[in-house]
Protein backbone atom coordinates (compact mmCIF):
# COMPACT_ATOMS: atom_id res chain seq x y z
CA UNK A 1 0.00 0.00 0.00
CA UNK A 2 1.26 3.26 -0.61
CA UNK A 3 0.85 5.57 2.84
CA UNK A 4 1.96 8.61 0.30
CA UNK A 5 -1.71 8.68 -0.94
CA UNK A 6 -2.51 8.99 3.22
CA UNK A 7 -3.68 12.93 3.58
CA UNK A 8 -4.22 12.44 6.96
CA UNK A 9 -4.52 8.84 8.53
CA UNK A 10 -7.56 8.58 10.58
CA UNK A 11 -8.37 5.40 12.10
CA UNK A 12 -10.05 3.37 14.89
CA UNK A 13 -10.58 -0.20 16.17
CA UNK A 14 -14.09 -1.42 16.44
CA UNK A 15 -15.97 -4.71 17.21
CA UNK A 16 -18.85 -5.00 14.72
CA UNK A 17 -21.46 -7.05 16.47
CA UNK A 18 -23.60 -8.22 14.06
CA UNK A 19 -20.51 -10.05 12.72
CA UNK A 20 -19.87 -11.74 15.56
CA UNK A 21 -23.06 -13.55 15.94
CA UNK A 22 -22.49 -14.70 11.95
CA UNK A 23 -19.29 -15.75 13.67
CA UNK A 24 -17.12 -13.99 11.47
CA UNK A 25 -13.99 -11.92 11.88
CA UNK A 26 -15.72 -8.91 13.87
CA UNK A 27 -12.94 -6.56 14.98
CA UNK A 28 -12.97 -4.04 12.12
CA UNK A 29 -9.57 -1.52 11.38
CA UNK A 30 -11.30 1.30 9.75
CA UNK A 31 -8.99 4.35 8.29
CA UNK A 32 -9.29 6.95 5.15
CA UNK A 33 -7.58 6.39 1.95
CA UNK A 34 -7.89 9.35 -0.26
CA UNK A 35 -10.95 10.63 1.13
CA UNK A 36 -12.72 7.24 0.83
CA UNK A 37 -13.80 5.26 4.05
CA UNK A 38 -11.72 1.21 3.76
CA UNK A 39 -12.50 -1.18 6.42
CA UNK A 40 -10.43 -4.64 7.41
CA UNK A 41 -11.84 -7.21 9.83
CA UNK A 42 -9.53 -8.91 12.31
CA UNK A 43 -10.65 -12.14 14.46
CA UNK A 44 -8.99 -10.37 17.62
CA UNK A 45 -8.85 -6.84 18.50
CA UNK A 46 -4.45 -7.26 19.30
CA UNK A 47 -4.23 -8.22 15.21
CA UNK A 48 -6.60 -4.88 14.60
CA UNK A 49 -4.02 -2.56 16.51
CA UNK A 50 -1.64 -4.93 15.16
CA UNK A 51 -2.28 -3.60 12.15
CA UNK A 52 -2.71 -0.32 12.80
CA UNK A 53 0.36 -0.08 14.01
CA UNK A 54 2.26 -1.60 11.24
CA UNK A 55 0.12 0.84 9.05
CA UNK A 56 0.11 4.10 10.84
CA UNK A 57 3.80 3.61 12.18
CA UNK A 58 5.73 5.21 8.82
CA UNK A 59 3.50 8.43 9.16
CA UNK A 60 3.33 8.80 12.91
CA UNK A 61 7.79 8.58 12.77
CA UNK A 62 8.23 10.83 9.64
CA UNK A 63 9.85 7.80 7.67
CA UNK A 64 6.58 8.24 5.00
CA UNK A 65 6.50 11.53 2.71
CA UNK A 66 2.97 11.81 3.75
CA UNK A 67 4.04 12.29 7.44
CA UNK A 68 3.48 15.58 8.80
CA UNK A 69 5.77 18.33 9.21
CA UNK A 70 6.40 18.18 12.67
CA UNK A 71 7.75 14.52 12.25
CA UNK A 72 8.72 13.75 8.98
CA UNK A 73 12.50 13.19 9.15
CA UNK A 74 15.63 14.87 6.98
CA UNK A 75 16.13 11.60 4.38
CA UNK A 76 12.20 11.16 3.82
CA UNK A 77 12.06 14.70 2.68
CA UNK A 78 15.23 14.86 1.19
CA UNK A 79 13.84 12.07 -1.22
CA UNK A 80 11.34 14.66 -1.96
CA UNK A 81 13.64 17.41 -2.73
CA UNK A 82 15.60 15.21 -5.03
CA UNK A 83 12.83 14.15 -7.28
CA UNK A 84 11.87 17.93 -7.35
CA UNK A 85 15.13 18.81 -8.38
CA UNK A 86 15.49 16.17 -11.12
CA UNK A 87 11.50 17.49 -12.38
CA UNK A 88 13.28 20.60 -12.91
CA UNK A 89 16.07 19.42 -15.26
CA UNK A 90 18.96 19.46 -13.26
CA UNK A 91 21.44 17.90 -14.66
CA UNK A 92 22.80 14.31 -13.41
CA UNK A 93 25.90 15.71 -11.29
CA UNK A 94 24.22 18.70 -10.34
CA UNK A 95 21.78 16.27 -8.64
CA UNK A 96 24.55 13.62 -7.55
CA UNK A 97 26.38 16.31 -5.84
CA UNK A 98 23.40 17.56 -3.97
CA UNK A 99 22.54 14.21 -2.69
CA UNK A 100 25.94 13.64 -1.61
CA UNK A 101 26.37 16.31 0.37
CA UNK A 102 22.96 16.46 2.16
CA UNK A 103 23.58 12.71 2.96
CA UNK A 104 26.12 13.63 4.60
CA UNK A 105 24.24 16.36 6.77
CA UNK A 106 21.48 14.17 7.48
CA UNK A 107 24.00 11.13 8.67
CA UNK A 108 25.55 13.81 10.79
CA UNK A 109 22.24 14.51 12.26
CA UNK A 110 21.33 11.38 13.01
CA UNK A 111 18.33 11.39 10.29
CA UNK A 112 16.40 14.11 13.20
CA UNK A 113 13.08 15.36 12.42
CA UNK A 114 13.34 18.09 10.10
CA UNK A 115 11.54 20.24 12.50
CA UNK A 116 14.45 20.52 15.08
CA UNK A 117 16.93 21.95 12.69
CA UNK A 118 17.56 25.44 13.40
CA UNK A 119 19.27 28.35 11.72
CA UNK A 120 22.13 27.61 14.98
CA UNK A 121 22.50 24.13 14.63
CA UNK A 122 22.75 24.40 10.82
CA UNK A 123 25.45 27.51 10.82
CA UNK A 124 27.21 25.31 13.93
CA UNK A 125 27.56 22.43 10.85
CA UNK A 126 28.00 24.61 8.09
CA UNK A 127 31.49 25.68 10.63
CA UNK A 128 32.73 22.06 11.07
CA UNK A 129 34.30 22.69 7.24
CA UNK A 130 38.18 23.18 7.60
CA UNK A 131 38.30 25.50 4.63
CA UNK A 132 36.10 28.43 3.47
CA UNK A 133 35.33 27.01 -0.07
CA UNK A 134 33.62 23.85 1.57
CA UNK A 135 31.98 26.05 4.03
CA UNK A 136 30.38 28.11 1.13
CA UNK A 137 29.90 24.91 -0.34
CA UNK A 138 27.58 23.55 2.47
CA UNK A 139 25.85 26.62 2.39
CA UNK A 140 25.02 26.13 -1.09
CA UNK A 141 24.15 22.56 -1.17
CA UNK A 142 22.66 22.11 1.92
CA UNK A 143 21.12 25.35 2.37
CA UNK A 144 19.52 24.31 -1.11
CA UNK A 145 17.75 21.51 -0.01
CA UNK A 146 16.99 23.06 3.55
CA UNK A 147 15.14 26.35 1.52
CA UNK A 148 13.72 24.50 -0.52
CA UNK A 149 11.78 22.46 2.30
CA UNK A 150 11.02 26.23 4.04
CA UNK A 151 9.42 27.18 0.27
CA UNK A 152 7.65 24.30 0.16
CA UNK A 153 5.90 24.85 3.54
CA UNK A 154 7.84 21.59 5.02
CA UNK A 155 9.19 23.48 7.78
CA UNK A 156 8.99 26.86 9.56
CA UNK A 157 12.78 27.78 9.34
CA UNK A 158 14.36 30.66 6.69
CA UNK A 159 17.68 29.13 6.16
CA UNK A 160 18.75 32.18 3.87
CA UNK A 161 21.73 34.50 4.57
CA UNK A 162 23.18 32.58 7.21
CA UNK A 163 26.48 34.05 7.69
CA UNK A 164 30.03 33.90 9.94
CA UNK A 165 33.16 35.37 10.59
CA UNK A 166 35.11 33.49 7.72
CA UNK A 167 38.76 32.12 8.33
CA UNK A 168 41.52 34.52 7.32
CA UNK A 169 43.39 32.36 4.06
CA UNK A 170 45.65 33.75 2.00
CA UNK A 171 44.90 33.71 -1.58
CA UNK A 172 46.24 31.21 -3.81
CA UNK A 173 48.39 31.77 -7.35
CA UNK A 174 46.36 30.37 -10.33
CA UNK A 175 48.66 27.40 -11.83
CA UNK A 176 49.42 26.80 -15.58
CA UNK A 177 51.60 24.38 -17.36
CA UNK A 178 54.45 25.63 -18.93
CA UNK A 179 54.71 24.53 -22.49
CA UNK A 180 57.19 21.48 -22.63
CA UNK A 181 54.51 19.77 -19.58
CA UNK A 182 51.45 20.30 -22.04
CA UNK A 183 53.59 18.65 -24.38
CA UNK A 184 54.96 15.93 -22.71
CA UNK A 185 50.94 15.59 -20.98
CA UNK A 186 49.22 15.41 -24.95
CA UNK A 187 52.45 12.61 -25.86
CA UNK A 188 51.29 10.58 -22.89
CA UNK A 189 47.46 10.95 -23.10
CA UNK A 190 46.67 7.53 -24.76
CA UNK A 191 45.63 8.26 -28.38
CA UNK A 192 41.72 7.69 -27.57
CA UNK A 193 41.69 10.75 -25.34
CA UNK A 194 44.32 13.06 -26.91
CA UNK A 195 41.45 14.93 -28.52
CA UNK A 196 39.45 15.82 -25.56
CA UNK A 197 42.96 16.97 -23.58
CA UNK A 198 43.62 19.06 -26.48
CA UNK A 199 39.98 20.93 -26.28
CA UNK A 200 40.93 21.27 -22.74
CA UNK A 201 44.07 22.79 -23.06
CA UNK A 202 44.16 24.67 -26.20
CA UNK A 203 40.25 26.17 -26.39
CA UNK A 204 39.90 26.06 -22.29
CA UNK A 205 36.93 23.83 -22.36
CA UNK A 206 35.31 23.06 -19.21
CA UNK A 207 36.65 19.28 -17.85
CA UNK A 208 32.31 18.56 -17.57
CA UNK A 209 31.43 19.98 -20.52
CA UNK A 210 33.69 17.94 -22.84
CA UNK A 211 31.63 14.79 -22.52
CA UNK A 212 28.58 16.95 -23.97
CA UNK A 213 30.56 18.14 -27.09
CA UNK A 214 29.33 15.80 -30.03
CA UNK A 215 31.47 15.23 -33.28
CA UNK A 216 28.18 16.67 -35.00
CA UNK A 217 28.99 20.15 -33.81
CA UNK A 218 32.74 20.43 -34.31
CA UNK A 219 33.31 21.35 -37.81
CA UNK A 220 37.03 21.91 -38.95
CA UNK A 221 36.30 23.36 -42.27
CA UNK A 222 34.76 26.34 -40.82
CA UNK A 223 37.15 26.74 -37.69
CA UNK A 224 33.87 26.12 -35.38
CA UNK A 225 32.55 24.18 -32.23
CA UNK A 226 29.53 24.36 -31.09
CA UNK A 227 28.73 24.30 -27.32
CA UNK A 228 24.46 23.38 -26.88
CA UNK A 229 23.01 25.12 -24.02
CA UNK A 230 22.52 21.27 -22.98
CA UNK A 231 26.06 20.94 -22.88
CA UNK A 232 27.18 23.84 -21.84
CA UNK A 233 27.58 24.84 -17.84
CA UNK A 234 25.52 28.20 -18.11
CA UNK A 235 22.92 26.15 -20.24
CA UNK A 236 23.30 28.94 -22.84
CA UNK A 237 24.95 28.47 -26.29
CA UNK A 238 28.78 29.06 -27.13
CA UNK A 239 30.03 29.19 -30.08
CA UNK A 240 34.15 28.87 -30.67
CA UNK A 241 36.18 30.14 -33.80
CA UNK A 242 38.92 31.74 -34.69
CA UNK A 243 40.68 28.29 -32.61
CA UNK A 244 44.34 28.10 -32.49
CA UNK A 245 45.52 25.66 -35.22
CA UNK A 246 47.09 23.38 -33.26
CA UNK A 247 43.97 22.46 -31.92
CA UNK A 248 42.16 21.12 -35.28
CA UNK A 249 45.67 19.22 -35.86
CA UNK A 250 45.01 17.48 -32.57
CA UNK A 251 41.18 16.59 -33.57
CA UNK A 252 42.01 15.81 -37.18
CA UNK A 253 44.80 13.49 -36.42
CA UNK A 254 42.90 11.72 -33.18
CA UNK A 255 39.61 12.34 -34.00
CA UNK A 256 38.58 8.88 -35.33
CA UNK A 257 40.45 7.13 -32.40
CA UNK A 258 38.28 8.53 -29.45
CA UNK A 259 36.58 5.69 -27.74
CA UNK A 260 37.18 3.10 -25.39
CA UNK A 261 34.55 0.28 -23.66
CA UNK A 262 34.87 -0.21 -20.07
CA UNK A 263 37.04 -3.12 -20.97
CA UNK A 264 39.56 -1.73 -22.75
CA UNK A 265 38.33 -2.47 -26.40
CA UNK A 266 38.13 0.01 -28.81
CA UNK A 267 33.90 1.79 -29.39
CA UNK A 268 34.21 5.08 -31.18
CA UNK A 269 32.43 8.02 -29.22
CA UNK A 270 29.97 9.99 -30.50
CA UNK A 271 32.10 12.80 -29.02
CA UNK A 272 35.55 13.33 -27.57
CA UNK A 273 35.04 11.26 -24.36
CA UNK A 274 31.85 9.81 -23.20
CA UNK A 275 32.58 9.61 -18.95
CA UNK A 276 34.66 12.24 -17.68
CA UNK A 277 36.27 9.86 -14.66
CA UNK A 278 37.74 7.48 -16.77
CA UNK A 279 39.24 10.12 -18.70
CA UNK A 280 40.45 11.73 -15.66
CA UNK A 281 42.27 8.25 -14.88
CA UNK A 282 43.84 7.99 -17.83
CA UNK A 283 45.24 11.89 -17.46
CA UNK A 284 46.09 11.05 -13.96
CA UNK A 285 48.38 7.85 -15.38
CA UNK A 286 49.76 10.34 -18.03
CA UNK A 287 51.00 13.00 -15.45
CA UNK A 288 52.62 10.18 -13.93
CA UNK A 289 54.20 9.03 -16.74
CA UNK A 290 55.11 12.47 -17.86
CA UNK A 291 56.24 13.35 -14.44
CA UNK A 292 54.24 16.54 -14.31
CA UNK A 293 52.17 17.86 -11.40
CA UNK A 294 48.36 18.56 -12.76
CA UNK A 295 46.54 21.30 -10.33
CA UNK A 296 43.21 22.06 -10.16
CA UNK A 297 41.52 22.80 -13.88
CA UNK A 298 45.20 23.62 -14.46
CA UNK A 299 44.20 23.35 -18.48
CA UNK A 300 41.61 25.82 -18.61
CA UNK A 301 43.62 27.92 -16.37
CA UNK A 302 46.81 27.30 -18.73
CA UNK A 303 44.45 28.03 -21.68
CA UNK A 304 43.59 31.53 -19.89
CA UNK A 305 47.23 32.54 -19.11
CA UNK A 306 48.69 31.66 -22.62
CA UNK A 307 45.17 32.87 -24.34
CA UNK A 308 45.47 36.15 -22.77
CA UNK A 309 49.01 36.90 -24.81
CA UNK A 310 47.73 34.52 -27.64
CA UNK A 311 44.57 36.50 -28.79
CA UNK A 312 43.67 38.67 -26.23
CA UNK A 313 41.28 39.08 -23.23
CA UNK A 314 38.00 39.49 -25.43
CA UNK A 315 39.02 36.40 -27.72
CA UNK A 316 39.98 34.25 -24.54
CA UNK A 317 37.05 35.13 -22.33
CA UNK A 318 34.34 33.97 -25.08
CA UNK A 319 36.10 30.90 -25.72
CA UNK A 320 36.03 29.68 -22.52
CA UNK A 321 32.78 31.62 -21.57
CA UNK A 322 33.46 34.01 -18.84
CA UNK A 323 31.70 36.96 -18.18
CA UNK A 324 33.59 38.92 -15.57
CA UNK A 325 36.70 40.97 -16.45
CA UNK A 326 37.24 41.35 -13.35
CA UNK A 327 37.52 38.08 -12.47
CA UNK A 328 39.45 37.43 -15.60
CA UNK A 329 41.98 39.42 -15.06
CA UNK A 330 42.66 38.78 -11.48
CA UNK A 331 42.96 35.01 -12.82
CA UNK A 332 44.79 35.71 -16.03
CA UNK A 333 47.07 39.34 -15.67
CA UNK A 334 50.90 39.55 -15.07
CA UNK A 335 51.16 35.62 -14.02
CA UNK A 336 54.78 35.99 -14.81
CA UNK A 337 54.23 33.89 -18.38
CA UNK A 338 55.41 35.58 -21.73
CA UNK A 339 54.49 35.87 -25.08
CA UNK A 340 57.31 33.85 -26.52
CA UNK A 341 56.02 31.18 -23.67
CA UNK A 342 52.31 31.30 -25.24
CA UNK A 343 53.69 31.04 -28.93
CA UNK A 344 55.38 27.76 -27.75
CA UNK A 345 52.05 26.87 -26.10
CA UNK A 346 50.22 27.26 -28.81
CA UNK A 347 52.34 25.56 -31.20
CA UNK A 348 52.04 21.92 -29.42
CA UNK A 349 51.57 19.34 -32.11
CA UNK A 350 52.18 15.69 -31.87
CA UNK A 351 55.66 16.47 -34.14
CA UNK A 352 56.62 19.21 -31.42
CA UNK A 353 59.74 19.11 -29.56
CA UNK A 354 60.14 21.57 -26.73
CA UNK A 355 64.07 22.00 -25.76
Amino acid sequence: MDLSKFVKMKTRVYEDKKLKKKGFSHWCLEFFLEGKRKRKFFPSRNQAYEYRKELVQPIESGEDRASPNNTIRLDTVLKLHLEALIDRGARPETVTSRRSKCNKFVKVMENARLSKITRKIFKEYILTGKTETTRKTTRSEVGGFLNWCFENEKCETNFYKITWESKLEDEKLVESLDPREAGDLMEAMPDGYKAAMALMLFAGIRPYEVPRIKWELVYPQKDLIIIEGVSSKTRKNRKLTNLPENLWTWINEYKDMAGFDRFGKFVPFDGPINDYRTFAKHRKRACTQAGILYPHDVARHSFGTYGLWYGGKEWAMRLMGHTSEKVFEAHYNDTGRTEAEAGEYFSITASTTIP
